[in-house]
């Protein structure tokens, strides 16, 4: 049995031609060590693009670090 990692929680996120499912495996292996999140980004898997105006990526996660953690996050990118 793996050791819990007591350190941020894993934020994972996932390169622009694919979705969060594309972090399967290695999500399976990081949870032993703590919390781990991935998500889509918009206008990918499950979560829809907006029509009108470009917000970038990054409101989305900071979003998703606000629901998640109070705290600092590792952000593992690929």
């Amino acid at each position: 049995m793996g050791r819990r990692w007591s350190g941020p929680p894993l934020i994972l996120l996932h390169a622009g031609v694919c979705d969060r499912r594309s972090w399967q495996a290695a999500a399976s292996a990081l949870t032993p060590m703590g919390d781990v999140v991935a998500y889509d980004r918009r206008g990918f898997g499950e979560t829809p693009s907006v029509p009108g105006i470009f917000r970038h990526p990054r409101r989305n996660l900071l979003r998703v670090l606000d629901e998640v953690t109070a705290k600092p996050a590792w952000l593992i990118g690929s």
